[in-house]
């Protein structure tokens, strides 16, 4: 379903309960209770041992690598041990079930997987004859590393990401801002959700906009009150 369809569904179920002078909300205020309402229902079917399909999934199909070295801290001396970089930062995947939710990590033409590690583990497994020789990968500062310092320059990354619109920064479009003339317009384009997790996420969006309101309806009734008492 398209990011504007969706939008129109949780706008008009939010006018039914709302007075009509506090209806009008902006879109990317309620994309944004999507994206959250997502997530919970995601981590919700990790929880209760349920299933996700394969649609839920995206890929980021051009992440650009760059050396870096080892050890990236300003006050130890360099020791000529490099490793492979993103060079941006990785959109906040989904965790479920005490996992980051990251399915595959793949050269671009899907023939070489690589293995997951840990920085903790990278020195020994770099030391190793066994598994030295193997690409493997890790992520710490929402960067991604890969135990190679010349190969490969771009990957893929399958996973399952907070926000559906962050893997737009890895495609080549070339549009540093999604709302401009020059790219689609976040609102065409499609919200990746189960299909039957749509009703749940219309009516739990709306729910989280409902509480806000009332909130903040009861911080500005609460605040005049307090001024008029004031001036008595």
């Amino acid at each position: 379903m398209l990011i504007k369809e969706l939008i129109q569904r949780v706008q008009s179920l939010y006018s039914r309960g709302v007075h009509a002078e506090d209806t009008r909300l902006s879109n990317r205020h309620i994309y944004n209770k999507l994206v959250s309402s997502r997530i919970l229902l995601i981590q919700r079917r990790f929880t209760n041992g349920q299933n996700v399909s394969q649609w839920i999934y995206q890929d980021l199909p051009c992440v650009e690598m760059i050396k870096a070295p080892l050890i990236e801290c300003p006050c130890v001396p360099k020791n000529g041990c490099y490793i492979l970089k993103s060079k941006l930062k990785l959109p906040k995947p989904i965790v479920g079930l005490e996992r980051v939710v990251i399915d595959s990590v793949t050269t671009l033409d899907g023939e070489i997987r690589l293995d997951q590690t840990t920085f903790s583990n990278v020195k020994n497994e770099l030391e190793s004859k066994y598994s030295g020789k193997r690409l493997k990968w890790y992520i710490r500062n929402e960067h991604l590393y890969i135990t190679s310092n010349n190969y490969p320059e771009l990957i893929t990354v399958r996973g399952i990401f907070q926000d559906p619109l962050a893997y737009s920064k890895f495609t080549t479009c070339g549009c540093d801002n999604p709302e401009s003339d020059d790219c689609e317009s976040f609102l065409d384009k499609e919200f990746v959700m189960d299909g039957d997790l749509i009703d749940a996420l219309v009516e739990l969006a709306n729910k989280e906009l409902s509480e806000e309101f009332g909130k903040n309806r009861e911080d500005y009734t609460n605040n005049a009150r307090d001024k008029n008492e004031e001036k008595l």
